[in-house]
């Protein structure tokens, strides 16, 4: 089946579900910023965050299911990368801001982060263009671990990481929506993959936030700083990924000029 040319009911769908993201995003960090540190209010915020994220990473690849879209791989190395740079300067802030609190626990904290969050990605590889359901799955179990530790940090570095790996996990739902369209592999079974992808992001989720809410004060710089660690490889992970992508094509060229 080939690719559906993009309509404008199915643009003013993308964009409404765009307008909804960014309120839910924002209403957290708006809360946040008048002042209400309640642990309760907190705890509620947060749930609303998780919420809206599991609901719109079912609607994003819903959206894209029934509409006949399909993300060009181009547009989707492009945001990987620019996602994955500032992913990584996130990381840094918030390591910085961790070690400044407990410099031998955040170390800690940054080097066992980032080890296990290396470990995985070394063992489930691309997941854009292998489709993998188990990697994919994992990837979020991963995301959804490290956005419980940045956004219940309480910075603006926290909340800014949470938003951005929120946003990507999103997209993510909607490519691998747009590649189940494009391979004609049936309905039911992207359906089927949209909603493990979300039950792994919200099974990272919870783990990440009993990890967090668990240990003592001292320890949650820890925690924040293995989300740090976390941050830098998966950062890292994009940017490597989409230099990859544009070096295959080169070294095919140049195969074929020797």
């Amino acid at each position: 089946m080939a690719m559906s040319a993009r309509t404008p009911e199915s643009t003013s769908l993308l964009r409404m579900t765009t307008l909804v993201a960014i309120g839910v995003f924002c209403m957290p960090a708006l809360v946040r910023a008048h002042g209400t540190g309640a642990d309760h209010d907190v705890g509620v915020a947060f749930g609303a965050v998780i919420a809206g994220i599991l609901g719109i990473g079912i609607a994003a690849g819903t959206i894209v299911l029934l509409t006949g879209l399909s993300l060009r791989p181009g547009m989707l190395a492009g945001f990987d990368r620019v996602i994955g740079i500032v992913l990584i300067l996130l990381g840094v802030l918030l390591a910085v801001s961790a070690i400044g609190e407990y410099p031998l626990l955040a170390t800690a904290g940054i080097v066992g982060g980032g080890t296990v969050a290396w470990s995985i990605s070394a063992r489930i590889g691309t997941h854009h263009a292998e489709v993998a359901s188990a990697a994919l799955i994992t990837h979020r179990v991963v995301e959804g671990i490290v956005l419980a530790a940045v956004y219940l940090a309480g910075s603006a570095v926290g909340t800014a990481g949470a938003l951005l790996i929120a946003g990507h996990a999103a997209l993510e739902t909607a490519a691998i929506a747009g590649l189940y369209v494009a391979t004609e592999r049936g309905s039911v079974r992207a359906l089927i993959a949209i909603v493990l992808l979300q039950v792994g992001f919200g099974i990272g989720i919870v783990g990440g936030t009993l990890l967090a809410l668990a240990v003592s004060t001292s320890l949650q710089v820890t925690v924040m700083a293995a989300g740090a660690g976390a941050l830098l490889v998966v950062g890292n992970a994009e940017v490597v990924e989409h230099r990859n992508r544009e070096a295959a094509p080169l070294r095919e060229r140049w195969r074929i000029k020797r």
